[in-house]
């Protein structure tokens, strides 16, 4: 589904506020210039305030301020949230990747064993670990002052596309997806959002040289900053004709229900813009199977936790009927 966004189509926004996880370079900070100049308060929590040289005057912005934390660290990012009195948009921004590592070299302790890839996974503790910290303190915070908000997660193409050249990063993107995927029509509930951006090649520190110049030689789409910028704002604001999919006994006329952007995700590409979750979606019977889409669909219905006759049939969550417990008699 292509979609056609413009600066001139974010409307005004004052009086709201943001958070953004690692707003302080990059596409974070590109959304951050964005919605300032929409007039939305915006709380950065980064490690780093953003570079003097890239952003002088930086410390004059009205209504940004800058939270200096860890996003691993759960105390620390935990503190910012309850410093914020209330939030409309939270930005889960925060990202590194492994390009020029490669998973599968092996690396060795001094008797010749081989080493745990702990450097690889701290990919995971930024890109998987923190951004489920972020939504569920955003999801806290948002349902405790009955907040109708936004989640935003920036993720990235691999997550989509088999990309060797960030392996572990690809896990995490796809891990994302994972996250918009499981919680649309939960945290919908609670009158939240949940949507996802999928840059692909973009412009930032975090890229290394070489690959920018390999596409640029062959003059392959890059994306800029401010492109993502704006894909992560829209998917905070916009809405939508339907819902991507219904869950569990919902009735299928619950689809077609005009609301808030919600379990999407934005592809990035150049200048360019497509919401890729539904066509996937409607296209499920030709990859899944027609059966397994019907039998997967019963087997959602009579365990949906979110519906009551769905609990009814099941009984009390503390039964087990043994399934894989070794302890359990034949």
């Amino acid at each position: 589904m292509v979609l056609d966004i413009k600066k001139a189509s974010i409307p005004s926004l004052d009086g709201k506020v943001a958070l953004i996880t690692g707003a302080s370079s990059g596409i974070g900070l590109a959304t951050a210039k964005l919605l300032l100049e929409k007039g939305v308060t915006v709380h950065n929590v980064d490690r780093n305030e953003p570079d003097d040289e890239q952003e002088p005057d930086w410390e004059d912005w009205e209504e940004f301020y800058v939270h200096r934390a860890d996003v691993t660290d759960w105390a620390a990012l935990r503190q910012v949230f309850d410093a914020i009195k209330n939030v409309d948009y939270v930005f889960a921004n925060a990202g590194v990747s492994d390009v020029g590592r490669n998973f599968l070299d092996d690396q060795l302790d001094c008797d010749g064993q081989l080493l745990e890839p702990l450097s690889d996974y701290k990919v995971l503790d930024v890109n998987l670990r923190a951004v489920l910290n972020t939504v569920k303190l955003a999801h806290h915070k948002m349902r405790k002052s009955k907040t109708k908000g936004s989640i935003v997660i920036t993720g990235g193409s691999g997550g989509y596309w088999v990309d060797p050249l960030v392996p572990i990063g690809s896990v995490s993107w796809n891990a994302q997806l994972g996250i918009v995927r499981v919680l649309r029509n939960v945290l919908e509930k609670d009158d939240i959002t949940i949507n996802a951006v999928s840059p692909g090649a973009t412009v930032t520190k975090m890229v290394p040289f070489r690959p920018v110049i390999a596409w640029m030689k062959y003059d392959l789409p890059l994306s800029k900053a401010e492109d993502v910028a704006l894909a992560l704002v829209y998917s905070a604001i916009a809405r939508q004709d339907r819902r991507v999919e219904t869950y569990g006994d919902e009735p299928e006329s619950a689809l077609m229900v005009e609301g808030r952007w919600n379990g999407r995700v934005i592809q990035v590409l150049g200048d360019k813009f497509r919401e890729v979750e539904q066509p996937l979606v409607q296209s499920r019977e030709a990859w899944f199977g027609e059966e397994f889409t019907r039998l997967t669909k019963a087997q959602q219905e009579a365990t949906d936790v979110t519906s009551r006759k769905a609990r009814i049939r099941m009984g009390s969550c503390d039964e087990s009927i043994g399934i894989g417990d070794e302890s359990s008699e034949a």
